[in-house]
Order: C-alpha cells, then structure tokens, then sequence
C-alpha cells in the first residue's frame, strides 16, 4: 500500500475546516453548530498530537531520522487510536488506549504479550504504560474474514483457552449485563429508548439464566470481544487483535461471540463445538452455547445504547420502531439503536422459544 508522505506540522485548522464543511451541511440548530464546533476543534488537535508522537516513537525505535510513512487508522468502538507505520516496507501499528485507566492499560499489554508469546496475537515490540501505547507487528489479511473456516476459528478459541492465565477474572452476567441493566434503568433517556415490557422481560430471563449457569462454573484465558472484527487471518493461521476485555471468565463467552458474529445455526454452532472440544458436543455443551449467545446478543445490544451520545429522548422513536437501516452513519445514534434493537429482538424471541426453556432445562 502507499502512502503519501505527510507534514508532521500542518495547520490543525485545515483539517477541522474540512471536518466542518460536512457538518454544517446537516445542522439542525446553532446549538447543535456550537457543539460540533467544539467536538471537531477537539479530535482534530488530538489526532494531530497523537500522530507527531507515533512519529517520535517510531524515529525513538526504529533509530531513523526520517523516511517514516504514518496512516491514521479507525479504530472502532473502542476508543483506541490507532497509526500504520510504514518504514522502507516494514509495517507496524502503534495502538494508543484513550479510555482506560493506567492499570487497565498495564493488564492489556500484559495480556497482548501473552497472546504474541503464544502466538494467537500480533508480535508486540514495544510498549509504554506512562504514555498509554503500544507497538505491534501489523497482520495484512490473507482471507477474507468472512470465509474464515470453521476448523481454523475453534482452533483460535481453543488455542486462547488453553493458553496462559491472564491476571484478572469476569463475570459476563455481573460485569456486562445487570451493571448495564442498572445504568440503563438510572437512566432517563435509556429508559424511554427501550420499551419496558423489553427490560422487564430481560430481567427475567437474565435471572434465570445466571441460575442455570451457576451449576456449569468453568473459568479460562478469554479474549471477551473475540467477533471477526478482530479477527485475522495472515501466515496460514487466525489471530485475534484488540484485549481490552480479555480476562479469565467462562469460555462460552468467546464460544458465543464467534457464533453470533458469524450468524452460525444449530448445524453450523455443533460443527464448531466438535471442532473445538474435538469430540461430539453434550447436551449441556449445546444448550450453553444457545444461552450464552442470548447473553452476548444482550451485552450488544445495551453496549450500543451506552455509546449513544447524550440527546434527547424526543428525538428518537421507540426501539420498537427501527426496522430499516438505509443509508444511516454507522457511528450515529440512528444506527446504533437500529441494531441494538435487533440483538435485543433477537434475543427476547429467543426467550420466548421451545428451544430457550429445553436449555434452561438441562443446564438445571
């Protein structure tokens, strides 16, 4: 890939202005022109700071003075910043973690030398808990994620679980679903989002379900957001990228997210765990992975709400109401109530299923 050679000092104005002109072309009010306004002046002075600090990093590492090609990268909903470093071929990718504590940042980088070390993640060659980065080998796709094989997915899972312990442990209900639960109901603007039929039929269902799941304890090294966008495919095998979640917890959680990111059905989710387990699923094995993936299908779907920016409730209709996606930024509010409305649909559906009650039943 080429880049073209870039001015480490431009105008941060030339950007922003750029920035603003889009903007501008969808105000609604001065008051919403007054925030954009702030907004942009904002990451556009950031990105321009992160991207003169990749380029003392990379000069600091790679000991040159120049020939050092930098491209910003997206990254996500994570809220990483994220740089490609192209040098006389050499590729890396310095990731900077913006919304994590110093701790927090300390456990990610202890967790992406175990995966480099065991060889499900990209080599790490430098990292910095002060300065909150980290540089990494950049993995260049060598499939297309979506034809990942299934064999080669459970292989990753497998390779994950059974590798070194990672320092810190989750629980996907208390950590991911009631503490949202709790947010989303303290919330005013969420509350009139989700329709409360909805909340009150998920706390059931997340109560009996944590029920069920306390006679199938298993604690592993899990990545915890292991969906094909982090995924890749290079040098003949799957690695997985981004362990700002990973932590020891339930296996079925990876299980679970890998099968709802492909939209697996109940041949295609047997296949995997046959895969994974090397051996015919159980009973319990199949219903725990039908569960999970309604947990997971939860954790989406108010993931999605929390990343709404506040507004207000007026301006928009009813989870109930979103059916169409057109033409719809996928990081405005728009979309993202969109699809949490399909993960939490998905879900409620499936609670009210044959096959829902014959799970619970088993695990129990």
């Amino acid at each position: 890939m080429d880049f073209e050679k870039r001015n480490f000092f431009p105008d941060p104005f030339k950007k922003m202005m750029m920035n603003m002109k889009k903007v501008i072309m969808n105000l609604a009010s001065v008051k919403s022109f007054v925030f954009a306004l702030i907004f942009l002046i904002g990451t556009s002075f950031a990105s321009e700071n992160r991207e003169i600090e990749t380029l003392q990093i990379m000069k600091d590492f790679l000991k040159v003075d120049e020939g050092i090609q930098i491209k910003e990268l997206r990254g996500g909903y994570s809220g990483a910043d994220l740089f490609l470093v192209d040098f006389e071929g050499q590729k890396f990718v310095v990731r900077f973690s913006n919304q994590i504590s110093p701790e927090e940042f300390q456990k990610e980088i202890s967790i992406c030398e175990i995966a480099s070390h065991a060889g499900y993640g990209p080599k790490v060659y430098l990292s910095d808990e002060e300065r909150g980065f980290i540089v990494m080998e950049y993995l260049v796709n060598e499939l297309d994620v979506e034809k990942i094989s299934i064999p080669s997915l459970a292989e990753l899972a497998k390779k994950i679980h059974e590798g070194p312990s990672f320092s810190s442990s989750s629980n996907i209900m208390e950590l991911h679903i009631f503490r949202m639960l709790d947010y989303i109901y303290s919330q005013k603007f969420y509350s009139e989002v989700i329709p409360l039929d909805w909340m009150e039929r998920i706390l059931q269902a997340c109560r009996e379900i944590n029920t069920s799941l306390e006679s199938f304890p298993k604690e592993a090294p899990c990545h915890g957001d292991l969906h094909k966008a982090n995924l890749f495919f290079s040098n003949g095998q799957c690695y997985a990228i981004d362990y700002e979640l990973a932590s020891m917890s339930d296996p079925f959680l990876d299980l679970a997210t890998l099968s709802l990111s492909y939209d697996f059905d109940k041949g295609q989710d047997n296949l995997f765990l046959t895969h994974y387990f090397n051996r015919e699923p159980t009973q319990k094995e199949q219903s725990k992975l039908f569960i999970m993936k309604q947990l997971v299908s939860l954790y989406w779907g108010f993931g999605l709400i929390n990343l709404i920016e506040d507004g207000d409730p007026a301006t928009f209709t009813s989870l109930k109401k979103y059916s169409q996606m057109d033409e719809l930024d996928f990081e405005g509010s728009e979309y993202k109530l969109i699809m949490a409305s399909k993960y939490l649909q998905k879900a409620l559906d499936n609670f009210e299923s044959f096959e829902y009650q014959e799970a619970l039943r088993i695990l129990n």
